[in-house]
């Protein structure tokens, strides 16, 4: 072999590795690589639990805002509209007393606090 052959085989290869490169490049940011390898050394869940926590101390530092509503309007059982002709019948459904068939099966209460509530025998922490 002459060195005139080998320095063709290296330009050969110089430009084969060039390539290889320009191609390894873009399939890194293709692939999105930088994310998978904070993924997998929990790079990514670090700086999660990090802003999230910054999200946290940033709202109990706010003020509580309150919001006021309207007043309801209570109506009446006994007032319809009438729609359409009249001749259909109108069933009042509530007359201000509970039915006969009526219980409550399960009260749930949610209660958002930061401190530790008592019911009955067990405690529930919050």
């Amino acid at each position: 072999m002459t060195t005139q052959t080998l320095h063709e085989i290296f330009l050969v290869f110089a430009l084969l590795s060039g390539a290889m490169l320009l191609i390894s490049i873009f399939l890194f940011y293709k692939l999105n690589i930088a994310k998978a390898f904070g993924d997998v050394t929990g790079r990514s869940a670090r700086k999660a639990v990090e802003q999230i926590r910054k999200q946290n101390t940033r709202i109990e530092q706010e003020p509580m805002k309150t919001e006021t509503q309207p007043p309801c309007r209570i109506f009446s059982a006994d007032l319809t509209a009438v729609i359409g002709d009249g001749s259909e019948i109108t069933t009042i459904l509530y007359d201000g007393e509970e039915p006969e068939d009526f219980a409550v099966e399960e009260d749930i209460t949610f209660v958002h606090t930061k401190g530790i509530i008592t019911t009955h025998e067990e405690e529930i922490y919050a």
